[in-house]
């Protein structure tokens, strides 16, 4: 047996309304949210050529020393770690990049060539290229005629 229930979109209004008091009285609260955004790893893009594969990953404001990437058995593993900025007498009031530690990993087909892999760290955009060895590359064959 099914149950309906009414749906009352209304009810929440006066919840909404007292969030926005609360806003412009003090724009700092958090109400009770979590401190940190709730982001937890970066934002990662995969594409593939008839050369390479190629993983893109956001992380702006990161250093190569904070980023370790791992390739083992056609797994990439993508692992950070960056510690909020600490100051004397710096109270936060919200922290929207993501601190701490993440890891990533990504299965790939065993046509990528491990001793081939190159990263590159470039205005916040990790790209890591993952050649293809030579003998599994895309070909365009021609049809030959007699």
């Amino acid at each position: 047996m099914n149950t309906l229930a009414l749906c009352t979109p209304n009810r929440s209004l006066p919840l909404t309304t007292r969030n926005l008091n609360r806003l412009f009285q003090d724009p700092f609260t958090l109400w009770n949210q979590p401190f940190f955004s709730e982001t937890s790893n970066p934002s990662v893009i995969i594409f593939e050529t008839a050369e390479e594969f190629t993983v893109q990953a956001e992380l702006p404001g990161w250093g190569r020393d904070q980023i370790t990437i791992d390739f083992d058995k056609h797994t990439l593993t993508l692992k950070g770690n960056r510690e909020l900025p600490n100051g004397e007498g710096r109270k936060y009031h919200r922290v929207e990049g993501f601190f701490g530690e993440f890891s990533r990993s990504f299965t790939f087909p065993d046509s990528v060539d491990a001793e081939a892999i190159k990263a590159d760290l470039r205005d916040g955009v990790l790209s890591i290229r993952l050649p293809k060895r030579e003998g599994i590359k895309a070909r365009t064959i021609a049809i030959e005629t007699n």
